[in-house]
């Protein structure tokens, strides 16, 4: 009876053993899951890995292979290109108020450019693109621009404490080094028109080799379409 006991003993021990290695590997594989990708699309470098599918609708929510950089604070660009059409994600800090991204021509906000999203009061998504006429707001223009916008409609959605701008670009030139502006408000637009931004900055992103660069281009001539070409 004790040589029975003590074989029960080992049994018992032996099947608690193989239930603590399966508990292990399942955990490292959800870890390396969650420091891959969930979604299925490449890692993005430098970037949070986002599973679009959540909250974006088709065609934002199918991206793949995207190329993603940080470029202020922790705003982060995503884009990709199929052909003509270049697919644009901005995702940004949100609580309340608006978010834009502008395409200029020489790094400064009149003349430029913009796509801009927010939620407003009764939660329901908005994004406009703007003409930035001027610098009072009643020369911020809404529903106008040359942003070469296709017929895909953007998107703007919430995914945690973030907001993501999506919206697609139509050009048969290929973008290469842009100026780009980037704000936001803490205030909501009322009936379309801007509140001040509480801060924004200028960049130069380099669309064909994905990266943001520190200084203007000292040589640069501007062609129409919103694009800069060396």
């Amino acid at each position: 009876m004790a040589k029975l006991r003590s074989w029960t003993q080992i049994w018992h021990s032996f099947v608690r053993v193989c239930i603590l290695n399966l508990f292990l590997n399942l955990k490292i594989i959800a870890l390396a899951d969650d420091n891959g990708s969930s979604s299925g699309f490449p890692s993005e470098s430098g970037c949070k890995n986002t599973n679009y599918q959540i909250f974006l609708p088709p065609p934002y929510q199918n991206i793949s292979s995207a190329i993603c950089k940080p470029v202020w604070h922790t705003y982060e660009l995503r884009y990709t290109k199929n052909g003509d059409t270049t697919t644009i994600i901005l995702s940004a800090p949100y609580t309340v108020g608006w978010v834009g991204i502008g395409f200029s021509r020489d790094g400064m906000m009149v003349g430029s450019s913009a796509v801009v999203g927010w939620i407003n009061k009764h939660g329901h998504a908005k994004i406009k693109q703007f003409y930035l006429r001027g610098r009072k707001p009643s020369e911020v223009i809404v529903d106008k621009g040359e942003l070469p916008l296709n017929n895909v409609p953007p998107a703007v959605a919430t995914n945690g404490a973030e907001i993501y701008l999506a919206f697609q670009l139509q050009t048969t030139i290929p973008f290469r080094k842009q100026p780009i502006l980037l704000a936001f408000s803490t205030k909501h637009p009322h009936e379309h028109h801007l509140s001040k931004h509480d801060d924004k900055t200028a960049i130069v992103f380099d669309f064909s080799s994905g990266q943001k660069l520190d200084n203007y281009p000292s040589r640069r001539f501007y062609r129409p379409g919103i694009q800069w070409i060396d």
